[in-house]
């Protein structure tokens, strides 16, 4: 099950298609198709959290508000 979820996943994220075609296409449930993409979304987010929303410090701020007052 873990190498169809895999290859699920990477024929999603690389395509686009819709749910469905993705499900047909590798014999698997919508349920399933749809675990899936949840598993994978709440992993993307996880791993990206930090990298594209760092924590706000103090300093950031005072960078931003800067760039801000500059612009």
């Amino acid at each position: 099950m873990e190498r169809e979820g895999n290859e699920l996943k990477e024929s999603y994220l690389a395509s686009g298609s819709f749910q469905k075609f993705a499900g047909s296409s590798f014999c698997v449930p919508p349920s399933t198709v749809c675990t899936v993409i949840k598993e994978t979304c709440e992993v993307l987010w996880e791993q990206l959290l930090e990298e594209c929303f760092p924590p706000l410090t103090e300093e950031r701020l005072e960078g931003i508000m800067d760039g801000f007052w500059q612009n």
